[in-house]
């Protein structure tokens, strides 16, 4: 019997290691996960899940609210989207032109009682069902984001509350609101799994051979 061994050459571990370090933080479609459980309308305690993406490059400012530098909005542009289900299978999927506005004020603002607070608002409508998809998310204690930026990161860990309101159109009338429970940036491939690969790859393996 022969044990044989076989290693990457080092050049090629290297090369993916500064593959690895030299990734951009951030490229392409940004891509959220969500879930949570209704609290109001039709399916009371049964749980909704989704997600929204949308490519930063097609990101447009909309011109300036009354009370700038406090407020700021973006469309969000055409391969932007959004999906949401409920147990009761009611839900939403829209593609295209998703809005998100932000809101933050600071303590000395005025009707604010001393206190920051930093809301968000991402909303859009299905065309094809007219049904509107509202996400919320606020922090009544203080200012989450550095600036009014479009924001690339979002936790639900960093908001005091949030929810989610599926409604229908025309007249507006809620089909269910919803707690968030959860919200999450969907991670971005990177060369990582490459690295795995050839560190695996590099470690001894031994191939039985017939004498």
């Amino acid at each position: 019997m022969i044990l044989a061994t076989r290693t990457v050459p080092l050049w090629t571990i290297i090369t993916a290691l500064f593959c690895l370090l030299s990734a951009p933080v951030s490229a392409g479609v940004i891509e959220f996960d969500f879930s949570g459980t209704i609290y109001y309308g039709q399916s009371t305690g049964g749980h909704f899940s989704g997600s929204f993406s949308f490519d930063p490059a097609e990101a447009r400012l909309i011109p300036p609210p009354f009370y700038w530098p406090y407020q700021s909005e973006y469309t969000l542009g055409p391969s932007s989207n959004l999906t949401v289900s409920a147990d009761d299978g009611t839900g939403s999927f829209t593609e295209g032109n998703l809005e998100i506005g932000l809101a933050m004020y600071p303590a000395d603002f005025s009707g604010l009682g001393g206190t920051a607070s930093t809301n968000i608002r991402l909303g859009v409508i299905d065309a094809a069902d007219q049904t509107t998809a509202t996400l919320f998310l606020h922090n009544n204690h203080q200012m989450v984001l550095p600036n009014l930026s479009l924001p690339l990161r979002l936790d639900r860990s960093d908001f005091t509350g949030g929810e989610l309101v599926l409604s229908k159109n025309p007249g507006g009338v809620d089909l269910w609101s919803g707690t968030l429970d959860s919200l999450t940036v969907v991670p971005e491939p990177t060369c990582t799994s490459l690295v795995c690969v050839l560190i695996a790859g590099s470690l001894t393996f031994r191939r039985r051979q017939g004498n």
